[in-house]
């Protein structure tokens, strides 16, 4: 898997800087065990990224995390929230649809790393 800049601590703080108040953790004590990162370029949501431990999955955490970032965009006047997933991810087209998000088969993403 190539991690480009995004992934980067540096790309994260930018991201995080660049839309506060957008994404959440869960934590178990003082452990990470979960997180998911929100924004929106003013007319859409996006949810960006959602993760949670393998061990700590199944138990609502995910789902919790995403409401959390679902009401924030709306509050920020966002009435549609897209989120992309890789096609070779079962699992997480199975999360994503059981929370009612729906596959808009209708767009091919190109991207360039720079």
């Amino acid at each position: 898997m190539h991690r480009d800049y995004s992934e980067t601590y540096e790309g994260i703080s930018n991201f995080l800087n660049r839309n506060p108040g957008m994404s959440f953790i869960a934590l178990d004590g003082e452990v990470i065990v979960g997180a998911v990162l929100g924004s929106h370029d003013g007319r859409r949501g996006f949810i960006n990224h959602l993760a949670v431990l393998g061990q700590y999955r199944k138990n609502g955490i995910a789902r919790s995390l995403v409401e959390n970032v679902i009401e924030t965009l709306k509050a920020a006047g966002m009435r549609k929230i897209a989120v992309f997933i890789l096609k070779d991810n079962s699992g997480g087209r199975a999360f994503w649809l059981k929370m009612g998000f729906a596959n808009e088969d209708i767009v091919d993403i190109y991207s360039i790393v720079v």
